[in-house]
């Protein structure tokens, strides 16, 4: 009688034992197992079209730190869309906001001698607040 409570015991405390190591074996793997590879899904964006308001009118900087990374502008034609000039203003705008003057009064002198007569009178009128 006590040899088959000691088999029967025995067999519930291995089954839990063998149980319980399955777990923690199964824990362990999802803890340690090397991450996935996430899939990124691309997303195309599509260009918006923001009518300016008023400008505003660019603050004077005596920091003039561009590098030499800085030196020959950016093909602006890929972001431009249909005005050059008009994105390369803008660029000037932020340059001198930025403190790049030396960069902004590079583009400014290129579109006063490129650009229409609007864009040429902007860009006499920024230079001259340089």
């Amino acid at each position: 009688m006590i040899h088959l409570i000691i088999n029967s015991y025995l067999t519930i405390l291995l089954s839990v034992g063998l149980g319980a190591v399955f777990v923690l074996l199964l824990g362990l793997y999802l803890i340690l197992r090397p991450a996935a590879p996430r899939v990124t899904k691309k997303v195309k964006l599509e260009p918006q079209r923001v009518k300016p308001t008023a400008t505003p009118k660019p603050r004077a900087v005596k920091n003039d730190t561009a590098t030499a990374a800085d030196e020959s502008p950016a093909d602006v034609t890929s972001i431009a869309g249909e005005n050059i000039y008009s994105t390369q203003l803008d660029l000037a705008r932020a340059y001198i906001e930025t403190g790049k003057v030396s960069l902004a009064k590079k583009i400014l002198t290129s579109v006063k001698a490129q650009g229409d007569a609007i864009q040429q009178q902007e860009a006499q009128q920024l230079l001259s607040t340089i």
